[in-house]
């Protein structure tokens, strides 16, 4: 297997509900000199999708949040996106609106562009309709659900998923304990100024490592304990929005289809940090990478197919750059 030219990378292994391999792959910090080990955190970017997914079925399950609810009903004001990582977008006033529910955020149909960018947020397609990746909706139902919990997106993180899992090394907002083993993300021309944000985002701030990531994948490949029921994981993982013959959308997680059934997948891009996590519950095996380049998808994609052999919709998928 050739390995693309990165600073670093980190692999983890799942397989049968147990971890079975993590590694570390070249350095977390080339001024230092520091290699990436287990401990290393990495930004997981668009990884924190599912992970928020997650944390969102949980209160359903409980009978605390309706799937199926407008998210108008929860919040007495309409959405505005506020968040310092990115562009602060107003969504334009659009009856719409109240056609939006968790559901139809969590399969991506909500009809909001992935990002506005600092423009009006306008609806580009009924909700509902049709299948249309969006970093926005997260960023509302985020708003709706801090509104409803009455806590920040990490303590109802911390709460949810991160305790229960065993996921000490994760986290939406930036940790002082994460300073010493960071990676720092690399571009052409060099590495990048890290980002140390105390305002989490449901779509793409987390920071985690490679180990604690396949502690919520053995989640998903073998649900019980303090997580989500059986019956919960196969709601995230029934295809709720289809994008072509070969992929589709559930709860959180893309699914693409294999020769002998269907895996979840998401990748993750924040610029100089590329992700991508692939599971299958009929072949038993999960994995995670996470890189601080902006060419890691390259190597994601070896990785990948060295581990699950065979075809791979998900590569392929438009909005992922190589």
């Amino acid at each position: 297997m050739q390995e693309a030219h990165l600073p670093g990378a980190s692999v983890a292994v799942v397989r049968a509900g147990q971890k079975v391999w993590t590694r570390g792959f070249g350095l977390r910090d080339i001024a230092q000199e520091a290699a990436v080990d287990d401990a290393t955190v990495f930004e997981a970017a668009s990884l924190s999708k599912p992970v928020f997914a997650y944390a969102v079925l949980t209160l359903a399950a409980e009978g605390e949040f309706d799937l199926d609810r407008p998210l108008t009903a929860y919040t007495p004001s309409p959405f505005r996106s506020r968040h310092p990582k990115i562009m602060a977008s107003e969504v334009a006033d659009d009856p719409r609106l109240a056609w939006i529910t968790p559901r139809i955020v969590l399969s991506h149909r909500t009809g909001f562009p992935n990002w506005g960018r600092g423009k009006p947020l306008r609806l580009q397609a009924d909700p509902g309709v049709k299948f249309g990746y969006s970093g926005e909706g997260y960023v509302y139902l985020q708003n709706v659900i801090e509104h409803v919990t009455g806590e920040s997106l990490e303590e109802f993180a911390r709460r949810r998923v991160f305790g229960p899992l065993r996921m000490p090394n994760s986290s939406f907002i930036w940790r002082e304990d994460f300073a010493t083993r960071v990676a720092l993300g690399y571009t052409r021309e060099g590495p990048q100024e890290k980002w140390k944000g105390k305002q989490g985002l449901s779509a793409a701030t987390l920071h985690t490592t490679a180990g604690d990531f396949a502690q919520f994948l053995n989640a998903i490949l073998q649900p019980g304990g303090s997580g989500l029921s059986e019956d919960s994981i196969q709601e995230m993982l029934a295809a709720h929005a289809q994008v072509d013959e070969s992929l589709s959308w559930g709860l959180g997680w893309g699914l693409e289809k294999r020769p002998d059934g269907w895996a979840f997948w998401q990748w993750g891009d924040n610029g100089e940090f590329k992700a991508f996590a692939i599971g299958s519950r009929t072949e038993r095996v999960a994995l995670v990478v996470f890189t601080n380049n902006g060419l890691g998808l390259r190597l994601c994609r070896q990785i990948v197919q060295f581990v699950m052999p065979g075809p791979h919709p998900a590569l392929a998928f438009s909005m992922l750059e190589y």
